[in-house]
């Protein structure tokens, strides 16, 4: 995954799908594979990965937050929403729920649920209080900017 961070994503695509042929059932390489599809552009390419990810386990919540984000971008919101509402259920870690939860209310202001995406904005906070995206985020529809 250190490719994909450094902007190798070539080279990182074809280390993870190296992964997912020496251990097909690895979850967590069909999620890193399609984050990094979906950082190339190729949105499809990205959901069929992380639907091979959620075969083997439905509840994982880095794939679940990763779906969402590219069908909200796609503008599958009902499907989007299930994944964030999904991810936020079975994750566990602080931090990722508190990033789900501030994914879910940028879906929300993408459906212009301002009252709803705020309530999601809070929640992260409440999990995490220094994640400043989410603080932006509330002030910007405390300060009516939606």
């Amino acid at each position: 995954m250190v490719l994909v961070q450094s902007g190798q994503l070539d080279e990182g695509i074809a280390h993870l799908n190296r992964a997912i042929e020496l251990n097909p059932e690895s979850v967590e390489a069909y999620n890193k594979l399609g984050a990094a599809l979906a950082r190339k552009g190729l949105r499809e390419d990205a959901i069929h990965s992380l639907e091979a990810g959620l075969k083997i386990d439905p509840s994982f919540a880095p794939a679940l937050g990763n779906m969402g984000i590219i069908l909200a971008d796609q503008g599958d919101f009902e499907r989007a929403a299930s994944c964030f509402e999904n991810g936020i259920q079975a994750a566990f870690e602080p931090g990722l729920v508190a990033q789900l939860h501030f994914a879910y209310g940028n879906l929300l202001v993408k459906k212009q649920e301002l009252p709803r995406a705020a309530g999601e904005y809070r929640e992260a906070l409440k999990l995490k209080p220094d994640y400043s995206p989410a603080k932006d985020a509330l002030s910007k529809i405390q300060q009516g900017g939606g």
